[in-house]
């Protein structure tokens, strides 16, 4: 596989792995992430909370929601594009066409956002580690939260690239439709559907019924997992038909 995308920052990438607006976002969500942490650090020892009457520490939750939101929003922004300087009144001239959308999506876009998501929430590790610690978290809680975080960023990066296969980097619909989209995924869901919404799913998860987590609702979690990972797989296969209807369309061009 050509290797170009993480330090090309020209159009004909998305979302280079190390361009410096890249790097300046994924700083600013740690820095985020770090300030939860030390700002709901839990004044007690964590045997204060043990019993049926207590609840443990918030704080794995509010700093796995708080890094759920900001890297959805991120990969939802690199999906379509968006995090590169393509200077001024560019949504006046034409685009270059990425280089996602000239391959089959299996064989390099796909592999390449899965890259670059790891890339991305890998530098929360240590916070994760610390915040599920000191909030008494057990390790079947700790990855069945990752996965709720992982299936997130890779649902919203699948939506902002399919707003770009449909509309490119400029056009406002896609603009107006990611953005309705992560409203929808991140709050709506939280109000209406909890049993769809990550956020209630990983508070689910940690809450459970008044433990630290050993009793948490599993059926919130099955079927979170099991509708975000349909959708997942139907975008990848819209994604997949719309590249090669391009590429014929570019060979007989």
């Amino acid at each position: 596989m050509n290797l170009d995308f993480m330090a090309d920052e020209s159009e004909r990438t998305l979302a280079a792995f190390f361009s410096p607006m890249v790097l300046a976002v994924l700083f600013h969500g740690i820095w985020v992430a770090s300030a939860l942490l030390l700002l709901f650090w839990p004044r007690q020892a964590l045997f204060h909370f043990l019993g049926p009457d207590h609840q443990g520490p918030l704080t794995f939750f509010l700093v796995l929601a708080a890094t759920l939101i900001i890297t959805s929003y991120i990969n939802l922004r690199c999906g379509r594009g968006e995090i590169i300087n393509t200077g001024m009144f560019s949504e006046y001239r034409k685009e270059a066409v990425a280089t996602e959308k000239q391959r089959d999506f299996f064989q390099y876009a796909l592999w390449v956002f899965l890259l670059h998501i790891c890339h991305l929430m890998i530098p929360y590790a240590p916070l994760f580690v610390l915040a599920a610690a000191v909030s008494g978290i057990t390790w079947s809680v700790f990855l069945k939260a990752l996965s709720i975080l992982l299936t997130a960023s890779v649902l919203c990066r699948m939506v902002g690239f399919l707003m770009y296969l449909l509309w490119g980097r400029f056009r406002m619909e896609g603009y107006l439709i990611s953005r309705t989209f992560i409203i929808v995924f991140i709050i709506v869901t939280a109000v209406f559907a909890p049993g769809l919404s990550p956020l209630r799913v990983l508070y689910g998860l940690q809450s459970g019924m008044g433990g630290l987590g050993d009793k948490h609702d599993m059926g919130s979690y099955r079927s979170y997992m099991s509708v975000a990972v349909s959708i997942i797989v139907f975008l990848m296969l819209l994604c997949q038909i719309l590249i090669r209807r391009h590429i014929h369309r570019e060979i007989r061009s």
